[in-house]
């Protein structure tokens, strides 16, 4: 009785595997066709017909999800990433620097999660910045001068952190929607 039990729960952690791999899958795919030149050679192997987890041009699996993702020199030419949402996750650590230089950013959560790291420093400098939720992280510092660059910004989301000091004035040219109960 035990090893048929053994294989039919070894079968449900494969399919479970599986499924998730696809759905994550697709996501890329989805955002793959947004490429000018989402057929050059490296990226060609992203398909459905293989495993994205085993056979996909920088993709990193960890127990059959996508958990990194590296394409540097791929040559992809395409958009603008505007939007970046990885809210309620387990996610820790610092945001990457090179997230700091990704000035065509609009919308920003990244909130509920165990990210650390001072505000105070190059974080915030978003020209198109409009809605960034920062809340339930491990923040700490003063907003700098730095996010005075975020002109349309209005709405700012940074409750549940070890943030002090004031709001600059030249967030969002003064339009700023800062509801008290989520600071």
């Amino acid at each position: 009785m035990v090893p048929k039990i053994f294989y039919f729960l070894q079968f449900f952690t494969l399919f479970t595997v599986t499924f998730a791999s696809t759905e994550e899958a697709t996501a890329l795919l989805k955002w793959k066709a947004t490429f000018r030149n989402q057929n050059n050679s490296l990226l060609a192997s992203w398909t459905l017909t293989v495993g994205a987890c085993t056979d996909w041009y920088g993709v990193i699996c960890f127990n059959g999800r996508i958990n990194r993702l590296n394409i540097t020199n791929a040559d992809v030419i395409g958009g603008k990433l505007e939007n970046i949402t990885v809210n309620s996750n387990k996610l820790s650590g610092p945001i990457p620097r090179s997230m700091f230089n990704c000035s065509s950013f609009k919308r920003v959560r990244f909130d509920n999660n165990s990210f650390t790291g001072n505000l105070s420093e190059a974080f915030g400098i978003y020209p198109e910045l409009q809605f960034i939720n920062l809340s339930e992280n491990d923040f700490h510092g003063e907003l700098s001068s730095n996010w005075g660059k975020c002109k349309n910004l209005t709405d700012l989301r940074i409750a549940r952190n070890r943030i002090g000091g004031r709001i600059p004035p030249e967030i969002g040219n003064g339009t700023i929607r800062i509801p008290s109960s989520i600071l």
